[in-house]
């Protein structure tokens, strides 16, 4: 007999339970239509899951489910808090592997007590309580629910995954679970677990992906070990990847957490071998002057700038008769040590521009001039200089700052690299040259009478080539 809502029954079981009949060839729950959601709960110890296919000869688990679909705080499973994989107290022990609402059997805390819920008829099909392979009834008997442990959450409360020690793993905000963690290729990774609960805990570890946890190649099905911080090395091996393992092969690592009265706690995270987004380390920086014969002669390194305890060059520009003088410069030498495929690894090179105004024009954009070159680029820029910047008198300067940050394909970015300028026009720094004759007479030279008239002297100052 059901006694579930959907039959008009309302109100024969307690917390609104809706128990909803599957008895027809088409609708009846087949062992594999079975989803066993807790296989280390305390009542299925013993319990071989290949016992459930030999109930009928069809195959045939339970002709009936728990749908545990309302959203009612008065019914299952909001009565018991809600699913225990959301902090709640409901645990799906079997259930449809088509509908993960479609529970087979159960457990529900309520205050101090609860109750054990199963559509099977487990009376019929379950062995004695002593059986090495189907105790099902007599683990049920001799199961007591009670409250979960203070501490004992979910997902974000009090429980947490870690990778590596490293407990601030990526969220995924669409699902409210763990972004997928990108890992390199061959990668050895250690994971963990965070709990705040005082309780033992039993930690029992499932991987399913192309490999298991010792490394070798799993074809189907999962792994399991019982640690509290196994490690696995992750590589599907690909011949043709540069570096021998299949780039974004996944595998799903889920955590079942027990403490001796069997409440639990699930929490699971993919991680995936992608050398490109597993990026560990920033890239870096670094141009020069591309020195070219046409204006190495108005370049002149005049020292060093400190920014933050660092050094950074100082040069002079002189500018062409023209009034301006375009300067290229190569960053090729920036990469990105994480970069597997032969190349930098750089894919943005972003060029900034401050301060090139004349001298005393304070009306430049403070936020600079932006220019953003692709790798098709490789590294190469150029910059027209036009606006001088000393005064009339040379005594005083203000200086053009560029800064050069770079990108790699994950997005992380370098520091900044800086080079200042100071900016001056053609003939900067020339003067009259200062003569001093040795015995000459000015007046005397119109009333010689020689051919040839020698003069001597110095030259004092105003050459720059002595």
């Amino acid at each position: 007999q059901i006694y579930g809502l959907d039959v008009g029954l309302n109100g024969r079981l307690p917390f609104g339970m809706d128990v909803q009949s599957r008895d027809t060839p088409g609708t009846k729950i087949l062992y594999t239509d079975l989803d066993i959601a807790d296989p280390y709960h305390p009542i299925m110890d013993d319990v071989s899951t290949t016992a459930f296919q030999g109930f009928e000869g069809d195959g045939t688990v339970a002709t009936a489910v728990l749908n545990t679909n309302s959203v009612s705080t008065q019914n299952v499973p909001g009565v018991c808090n809600g699913y225990m994989e959301d902090g709640g107290y409901f645990q799906s022990l079997l259930r449809t592997s088509a509908n993960s609402k479609d529970v087979i059997m159960g457990t529900c805390s309520y205050y101090q007590g609860g109750m054990i819920v199963s559509t099977i008829d487990v009376a019929t099909y379950s062995s004695r309580a002593d059986s090495t392979t189907f105790p099902l009834l007599g683990n049920m008997l001799n199961y007591k629910v009670t409250p979960y442990p203070e501490g004992f959450g979910a997902m974000g409360q009090d429980l947490g995954l870690t990778i590596d020690d490293d407990d601030e793993l990526g969220l995924d905000p669409s699902t409210g679970g763990y972004a997928t963690h990108y890992m390199k290729s061959d990668a050895t990774v250690e994971f963990g677990y965070i709990s705040g609960t005082a309780v033992p805990l039993t930690a029992d570890w499932l991987l399913s992906g192309p490999t298991d946890w010792m490394g070798q190649s799993m074809a189907s099905g999962t792994d399991h070990v019982m640690d509290d911080s196994p490690s696995a090395t992750f590589c599907k091996t690909d011949l043709s990847s540069a570096t021998g393992c299949l780039q974004g092969a996944q595998w799903t690592v889920t955590l079942l957490l027990h403490d001796d009265a069997g409440h639990a706690r699930i929490i699971s995270i993919v991680v995936e071998t992608n050398d490109v987004l597993a990026d560990a380390d920033p890239p870096e920086a670094n141009m020069s002057i591309d020195m070219r014969d046409e204006y190495v002669d108005n370049i002149e390194y005049i020292g060093t700038k400190t920014v933050s305890e660092t050094e950074w060059d100082v040069n002079r520009i002189i500018l062409t008769d023209d009034g301006e003088l375009v300067i290229h410069f190569d960053a090729s030498d920036s990469f990105d040590p994480d970069a597997i495929d032969g190349s930098n690894g750089i894919v943005t090179y972003e060029w900034k521009v401050f301060f090139d105004a004349p001298y005393g024009d304070t009306s430049f954009n403070l936020e600079g001039h932006t220019f953003e070159e692709s790798a098709a680029s490789n590294g190469l820029f150029s910059y027209k200089f036009q606006n001088v910047t000393v005064d009339d008198s040379g005594t005083a300067e203000s200086q053009i700052r560029m800064e050069l940050r770079v990108y790699d394909a994950s997005g992380k970015f370098s520091d900044k690299y800086r080079m200042y300028f100071v900016v001056v026009p053609e003939g900067y720094g020339d003067e009259i040259p200062e003569v001093q004759y040795n015995n000459f007479d000015n007046a005397s030279v119109g009333f010689t009478s020689d051919s040839v008239y020698t003069i001597t002297g110095t030259i004092l100052s105003g050459s720059e080539t002595g």
